[in-house]
């Protein structure tokens, strides 16, 4: 075979030519990608620069180098948007391209590329017919705000119980909207089964838990064989299986064999189903590469937008860190003014599907708190950090707080959060 190539020297010059064409290709399409903050550097990437916190690392990335940065995240290239116009561009303007998601290891073995937040050409019917669900069953009505009123009710009588002592809520309030959203989805009847409502709530907490310890091996897959559980994904799975299989199967049993009980997301779903038989998704996977404000976006690329860079902006905010509630009144201060900055729930298809149920949560839950506890901590102790722990969602860090009854005769000295 070496006699016959360098006899051929025409075979040799194509040879060369073409892998010199690759080459200057493959060297083309790489610097038409956005900027990176520093070396990739094999195998790992760039995940050696980002800290346990990125979050303070992306904004400096993004007001040094632009709209777009480029990650090289273990074995998956992730583009950061920066801004709310180029946020906007790509969630809205090429919704088709960017509200794809690429399959990463913890989706396709852990929820194996099913549901309205994977990456199949299945995700757009299974997010429209979820939306159609929702509202069918109140979402943004006054029968959805009955069933949020009666978690908070719960949460207060909890609260009360505290009996004005130090403690940290995070528990009590998570699961009391764990039992708003687990009624929606298994009905009224559920809701009152103490035991399995708690086992319930319990094991989806673990599960976000495990998660945020285990979405390393979206980057580093290869991780998982070493020795013991470390990143603690046989966890995962067994706790996934165990809600699967004892939780949600059983209660898809039991609505197939009656037709009593209470509607809710499954038995919607079911009709859904039904409804369409076997007829197949004919939408078409939009996953493309994509010149995008004239950098390459690879096809399969995970989008990151950076809500921090909108949400903390001076530009739209002013002073974005200060508590200042009256930015979203009129100068009249009498109306709400609608400010399309405002994007905690992300945009465009990406938005959260949970939005409106999520909104009226936070708006039922504060006001009620509010207006029957002064929320306080001792005199002399430190206020509450405004730091977060970064995962699956930025959640606080742990502390505790006093849930004073403001008609309570005896109150000691506090300083207000």
């Amino acid at each position: 075979m070496l006699e016959d190539f360098v006899l051929n020297p025409s075979t040799a010059i194509i040879l060369i030519s073409s892998a010199a064409l690759l080459t200057i290709y493959g060297m083309t399409k790489r610097s038409h990608l956005p900027p990176s903050p520093g070396w990739s550097l094999p195998v790992i990437g760039h995940l050696y620069m980002m800290e346990s916190n990125p979050r303070k690392q992306f904004l400096d990335w993004g007001k040094r180098l632009g709209p777009l940065v480029s990650l090289k995240m273990g074995s998956h290239l992730a583009v950061v948007l920066y801004g709310y116009d180029t946020i906007k561009e790509a969630f809205v303007k090429h919704a088709d391209v960017f509200s794809n998601r690429p399959k990463t290891f913890i989706t396709q073995i852990l929820g194996k590329d099913k549901g309205f937040v994977t990456s199949t050409n299945q995700w757009k019917k299974q997010r429209k017919v979820g939306s159609e669900i929702l509202r069918h069953l109140g979402l943004g009505s006054n029968v959805m705000e009955e069933k949020v009123q009666e978690g908070i009710t719960e949460l207060i009588d909890q609260l009360d119980k505290s009996q004005c002592a130090l403690i940290n809520p995070r528990r009590l309030i998570s699961l009391s909207i764990s039992r708003i959203i687990t009624t929606l989805v298994f009905g009224q009847d559920f809701r009152y089964k103490d035991e399995q409502m708690a086992e319930c709530a319990s094991l989806i907490g673990d599960q976000v838990s495990l998660l945020e310890g285990a979405a390393v091996l979206n980057f580093l897959p290869f991780l998982r064989h070493l020795p013991g559980d470390i990143f603690k994904l046989q966890k995962v799975l067994a706790t996934s299986e165990k809600l699967e299989e004892d939780l949600i199967a059983k209660q898809i049993q039991l609505r197939q064999e009656s037709s009593d009980l209470s509607e809710d997301f499954i038995c919607c779903y079911l009709k859904k189903i039904r409804e369409n038989g076997k007829k197949q998704d004919s939408a078409i996977n939009a996953s493309r590469d994509i010149m995008f404000k004239d950098y390459l976006i690879p096809k399969g690329t995970i989008i990151i937008p950076s809500l921090d860079s909108v949400l903390l902006s001076e530009e739209v905010w002013g002073d974005p860190r200060s508590f200042r509630p009256e930015r979203f009144l009129d100068a009249a201060g009498q109306e709400l003014i609608d400010k399309e900055e405002f994007i905690p729930f992300s945009i465009g298809n990406r938005a959260c599907l949970g939005k409106a149920l999520a909104k009226m949560e936070l708006f039922l839950f504060l006001t009620s708190l509010v207006q029957r506890y002064t929320i306080s901590v001792p005199q002399g102790a430190s206020l509450p950090s405004l730091k977060d722990r970064f995962g699956l969602s930025c959640s606080p860090l742990p502390f505790e707080i006093c849930f004073v009854p403001r008609n309570s005769s005896s109150q000691p000295a506090q300083e207000s959060s």
